[in-house]
């Protein structure tokens, strides 16, 4: 009955191939309009990290960053903002960065050269070197302007890397070595300066995103703090995961649904179409003695060898 039933099976494969797809290409187009929004959110926070940590003492992140439940952490610390005219339509960051795990996680990772390793290297974005008139080729002289606790500052420094920036992105960072920041914090009480001013801001990721808030407030109390002694924060990237509107669930499920409802009726009508033509020879079959649970079996048998096809 099979083998001679061709094209009524092929009919039957094709509907199923059909409905697989059609599940296919809706969860594809979800998941990947889901995380356009979502990379989209972090180019707008400045990053991709789970959450982080602001204003640390160097003995608070090493405390921190022992924490059985952090995936990976990194930080950076700021110096100043730029100063330069030029500069006065964009918000530009200097800092240097612990590794080149921290500039990843907020898209400044050098392209073309490399991260800033001697006293008087920079890396930046090109927003920077465009606005500030400087050409992006490697070598190139960048003068830079900012001030520390009321002191002005005008120093020169060597590029070393860059990257195509991200107009999208509140901030552009400029990237100096820990040796030419630290050395210029030391000559500061840096009680008197801005909070951010030489504190470290530490970036973590956990194992999943999931209940980020509740996993940075457990990595905090039990390193011995509060959550009063230590600011932290949640990419906004990663908080819709957490708290998606009960008629944006609802209305997500019904389309889901409906759409497997059509796949249901699609294939189920062509095995119904199939049972009812051959309704006379399941009677036959009855009339010599084979059960309904027999003929039950057979239809399924033929139902998952056109499945398995």
């Amino acid at each position: 009955s099979f083998k001679t039933e061709k094209m009524r099976n092929m009919f039957a494969v094709i509907a199923i191939i059909l409905t697989t797809v059609l599940f296919c290409g809706l969860f594809s187009v979800f998941s990947s309009l889901l995380a356009c929004v979502e990379e989209s959110t972090m180019r707008q926070v400045g990053g991709n990290a789970h959450g982080g940590f602001k204003y640390l003492t160097a003995e608070q992140y090493e405390n921190l960053s022992r924490h059985s439940d952090i995936k990976e952490i990194s930080y950076s610390v700021v110096l100043a903002t730029a100063d330069n005219a030029e500069l006065g339509k964009r918000q530009t960051e200097i800092r240097y960065a612990n590794d080149e795990l921290e500039a990843k996680m907020m898209f400044s990772m050098p392209t073309t050269g490399r991260l800033p390793e001697a006293e008087n290297e920079i890396a930046t974005d090109t927003i920077v070197l465009e606005k500030l008139g400087i050409p992006a080729k490697l070598g190139e002289t960048v003068i830079l302007k900012y001030s520390v606790c009321g002191t002005e500052y005008e120093d020169s420094f060597t590029l070393v890397g860059f990257w195509e920036g991200d107009i999208i992105m509140n901030a552009s960072q400029v990237w100096l070595s820990r040796e030419y920041v630290e050395g210029v914090l030391r000559q500061h009480d840096l009680s008197k300066a801005e909070p951010f001013v030489g504190s470290i801001n530490a970036d973590v990721n956990f194992r999943n995103s999931w209940n980020i808030e509740t996993k940075l407030i457990k990595v905090i109390t039990e390193s011995g703090y509060s959550p009063d002694e230590i600011e932290y924060g949640v990419n906004w990237a990663y908080t819709g995961e957490d708290s998606v509107s009960a008629g944006t669930a609802a209305g997500v499920l019904m389309v889901v649904l409906i759409i497997i409802f059509c796949g249901y009726l699609m294939i189920s009508n062509v095995f119904m179409i199939s049972v009812a033509k051959d309704v006379h020879f399941y009677g036959l079959l009855k009339t010599v003695g084979t059960t309904g649970k027999q003929i039950k079996v057979l239809i399924r048998r033929q139902a998952m060898r056109i499945s398995l096809i």
